[in-house]
């Protein structure tokens, strides 16, 4: 955000970026500063919720429940598009990087190999989800000088609506029910969201509708095969195995 000499912030001048970033020191959580930044074991907890944060603007569903298999899968892709806060002239495009952090030294299978070991040690207790931040519906293609056209424009889901799916998450109180598509489970009915707005029928046809999931699932396909020694496991959660 911009901070002027004074130290006045102004969070509505995009003038840097319309993505910014605030800092707040665990000094200044009171009360609910906890002992340490790191969590407590996994055995020492009730349970533990893993949500990858995504953001796509075509057919991912808004939330989905993962299988332990497409949490790791989720790990490896670490799936998003490009922002204006990290290269403006490619916002909009989609990017990938394992465990969504660009500061992995060693070896990329191996740390996706690990995460599953990890989550696959508590199965009764981790519970893995993607949410997708973007939204639905979005028709983009080039022109002939290779610009961005968006001929259909994205259905947005709304803070408040992500908040109250979260909110169903921790509480349990969502009902869900399989996606014909990528294997997952999708909340059928969300306290306080009407679920029925992101149903892809209400902007694609069948064919562009199975058009966009093929060359998803054909970009995560191939993305994961870039790790040889990967847990097989996780790949075949991708294809659907």
């Amino acid at each position: 955000v911009v901070v002027d000499y004074q130290g006045e912030v102004y969070f509505g001048d995009e003038t840097l970026t319309g993505n910014g970033r605030g800092i707040m020191q665990r000094e200044d959580f009171g009360r609910f500063k906890a002992k340490s930044v790191n969590l407590p074991p996994v055995s020492e907890l009730d349970g533990l919720i893993i949500a990858f944060i995504t953001r796509r603007n075509t057919v991912v569903p808004i939330a989905s429940k993962l299988t332990l298999e497409q949490g790791a899968a989720a790990f490896m892709l670490g799936e998003s598009i490009e922002t204006s806060a990290s290269d403006p002239k490619r916002a909009g495009e989609s990017v990938r990087e394992v465990g969504t952090n660009p500061f992995i030294i060693g070896d990329y299978a191996q740390e996706g190999n690990r995460f599953y070991e990890f989550i696959k040690k508590y199965p009764e207790k981790i519970q893995c989800y993607l949410l997708n931040t973007g939204g639905v519906g979005e028709i983009m293609e080039r022109d002939e000088h290779g610009n961005k056209v968006i001929r259909q424009k994205v259905l947005r889901v709304e803070i408040p609506e992500m908040a109250s799916i979260i909110r169903g998450i921790v509480r349990g109180t969502i009902e869900w029910e399989k996606e014909p598509h990528f294997g997952t489970l999708v909340p059928k009915k969300v306290e306080g969201v009407d679920m029925s707005k992101f149903d892809l029928n209400k902007f694609y046809t069948k064919e562009q509708i199975d058009f966009y999931v093929k060359e998803l699932k054909k970009e995560r396909i191939e993305w994961l095969e870039k790790f040889p020694g990967l847990n097989p496991e996780i790949l075949k959660a991708v294809k659907g195995e």
